[in-house]
């Protein structure tokens, strides 16, 4: 009983390891869920780059065919039409292209990065 009273200011060494774990499993839940989140939009945005640049990849390949098939068939009565849709397919797939590369992020989880670095100097600042 006298120990009891001494130690009522103070936590137990238990009490305290407790509480340090309870932080640090909420902040790696939050920073679960944070990183998935930012994952998810990467993803998505990736995604919509490589089906734009996709399309650029299947444009170029038809407007490169038309034209091959303007020039193999130089006399045909209208060559000429070929290749505008040639060069307009062309420009069309230099266009996806453009789109398709501005889709794609600029520093991939770099976000996610910077909030581990910041959880895991606040888990520090708790911890000492």
């Amino acid at each position: 009983m006298a120990q009891a009273g001494g130690n009522q200011g103070e936590q137990a060494p238990g009490g305290l390891l407790d509480k340090t774990l309870d932080v640090g499993r909420k902040l790696l839940r939050g920073e679960a869920d944070r990183t998935r989140r930012a994952l998810h939009a990467e993803a998505r945005d990736i995604s919509s780059g490589a089906v734009f640049l996709g399309g650029a990849g299947l444009l170029a390949l038809g407007g490169v065919s038309a034209l091959t098939l303007s020039l193999a068939k130089v006399l045909l009565a209208h060559p000429g039409r070929a290749a505008l849709l040639g060069l307009g397919m062309v420009g069309g797939a230099a266009g996806l292209a453009l789109v398709g590369v501005r889709c794609l992020p600029r520093h991939p989880l770099a976000a996610v990065g910077s909030q581990v670095r910041r959880d895991l100097d606040k888990l520090d600042q708790q911890l000492t």
